[in-house]
């Protein structure tokens, strides 16, 4: 789930974009999610894209055709992150609010098999700790900010 005000969002676009190759070649897919629309007018690849989208005449997701290479969905009406455990409400009342970031991995069968909500912008995953994750197929993640010290 991504927002395209949340600067860590932004900064995992780019990721995305470098590991392009590599995650084709692990024949990994992707897909993000926007939770709105609201400020369609920022870009979610950190600088401006030629065409200038919003003076092209093809909608904005189409001028980033040659540099996001995954389906990036808009999910105003919250229905895929409900169905993924993403509060629907909260896309109602205010979308800053929502349950996010949330880090969601599914095996070819469409079964969730790993499931990840945190609390601020940047308690989720890396994207190098997801791929370790598919790599090794232990769907297992704790913050190190949620650890608990355990004395002995």
């Amino acid at each position: 789930m991504f927002a395209d005000w949340c600067p860590v969002c932004h900064r995992e676009f780019d990721e995305l974009l470098e590991l392009r190759e590599e995650l084709q070649e692990a024949d990994i897919n992707v897909a993000t999610i926007e939770c709105h629309g609201q400020y369609r007018g920022r870009v979610m690849v950190s600088r401006e894209l030629e065409p200038e989208y919003w003076f092209a005449e093809e909608s904005f997701i189409e001028s980033y055709a040659e540099e996001i290479w995954w389906p990036h969905l808009l999910d105003r009406a919250g229905a895929v992150g409900a169905k993924y455990g993403v509060d629907p409400m909260a896309y109602a009342v205010h979308a800053e609010y929502i349950n996010r970031p949330a880090t969601i991995i599914l095996d070819p069968t469409g079964t969730v098999r790993f499931a990840y909500y945190g609390t601020f912008w940047g308690d989720r995953p890396s994207i190098e700790e997801t791929l370790g994750m598919i790599r090794s197929e232990e769907f297992e993640f704790e913050h190190p900010e949620r650890r608990q010290v355990v004395s002995e």
